[in-house]
This record gives structure tokens, sequence and C-alpha cells, in this order.
């Protein structure tokens, strides 16, 4: 195609029939990766006795919060296992010349850094799929136990890789004539998880229950603490 010249008739019906292929892939991989981090959701909130939906995650929320983070991960493990695995390379293949002086020595070829790249992005996806899970569960088990998470990110990066809430909240209801035998000032323990379809999920990390409240009714307030107060 010659510069400046709009695409023929022939070349956009090509694009678009390549565009209406790709969308059953695309929505079949979309859900693949909804099940996998899903299963990250799951493994996060399930020592705190609530599920995805019920604090607000679902199909959309899940792919939107997480899909980046764990791409990008896997982007930059890939790099970097690339770049470590030629180096390697290089330095065994130097290494060689220096010993066998005089002799044949295998070059370095593009076959060869080609595979080590594929095989860096094979490791980097097993570590990211089997690394992730083990992370979402000892932070869930850490929030249990009382302790702020917003969010988990990589060491030395900020980008959330699971974006996931659980935060001391002090709690109240917006009206003395609400429930009036479940005290909520006895309640000083509470995490608070999310909310969905009008009801908000709180963990109490004292007595390990899962409390349900409708939004409408309660007043909350998130508290900036790593934890939950002393003594709980």
């Amino acid at each position: 195609m010659e510069h400046g010249r709009p695409p023929s008739a022939g070349q956009r019906l090509t694009f678009r029939r390549l565009a209406v292929s790709a969308l059953p892939f695309l929505g079949i991989l979309g859900a693949l990766l909804y099940v996998v981090l899903r299963v990250y959701y799951v493994l996060f909130y399930l020592p705190l006795r609530a599920t995805p939906e019920e604090v607000g995650y679902g199909y959309l929320e899940v792919l939107a919060g997480q899909s980046l983070g764990t791409v990008l991960l896997v982007l930059g493990g890939a790099a970097i296992l690339s770049g470590v695995a030629v180096l390697l390379l290089v330095a065994v293949r130097a290494a060689r010349l220096a010993v066998l002086r005089g002799q044949q020595v295998n070059p370095l070829t593009r076959s060869m850094v080609l595979a080590t790249v594929r095989w860096s992005v094979v490791a980097a996806i097993t570590l990211t799929v089997f690394g992730l899970p083990a992370l979402a569960w000892e932070s869930g088990v850490e929030a249990s136990h009382g302790h702020t998470k917003r969010n988990l990110y990589v060491n030395g990066f900020r980008l959330p890789i699971l974006a996931v809430a659980a935060v001391p909240a002090k709690v109240d209801w917006a009206s003395d004539s609400h429930n009036p035998k479940f005290d909520l000032t006895e309640r000083q323990c509470l995490l608070y998880l999310g909310q969905a379809n009008g009801v908000s999920v709180f963990y109490d990390a004292a007595s390990t229950e899962s409390i349900r409240l409708p939004t409408a009714d309660i007043v909350v307030s998130l508290q900036n603490h790593p934890t939950v107060p002393v003594g709980c």
C-alpha cells in the first residue's frame, strides 16, 4: 500500500474478518482469565468467611481490578527471567571459549535466544499461576487476625496485583430505631470487606464472625490503622 493511500475495500474486509474471528477467542480467554483470577479472590476471602461476589467483585470487577496487574507481572517476570537467562548463555559461551581455546564452540544463535525467551515466559506464567494463590491465602489469613489489607502488591512495585480490602472500621446504626438487639458499639474489632446489592460485609477479628448489615441503615467509618485495636 502506498504511503498516504487509504486501505482498499478488500483490505478493510480482511481486517473486519480478522476482528470478527478474534471475538470468540477473546471471549474464551476472558472467561478463562476470570476463572483463574476469581480463585485468587476466593482464597483471600475464604479465611474471612466471605465470597468475592458478596463484597462487590463480580465478573467485570475481577477482570478490571486484577487482569492488568497480572499481565504486567507476567511480562515483567518474563523480561527479567529472559534477561538473566540470556546473560547466563553468554557467560557460559564465554567460559567455554576461554577453556576450550582453539577448539570449535557452538555460537549463540538466534534460535537459542528465542527458545530461552519462550521458556522464560512459560516460567513466569507458572510462577504467577502458582505464586499468587499462596500470596492470596497468606494475606487472607493475616487479615483474619486483624491486619489491614488494602490491595496486594509485588515487593518493590506499587502496581496492585490483587484488588482486595480488609480495613478496620467503626460501625453504628444510622438511626437508634434500627435493630436495638444488635449492639454495634460492642463490636470494636470489625474489618470492612466491601458491599454488594445493598449489603455491607464485615469480619469480626475477635469473635471470627462474618457479619452482614444493610448498607442504608449503618454509618461506617474506615480507620487508617495497620490493625484492629489492641486487645482484639
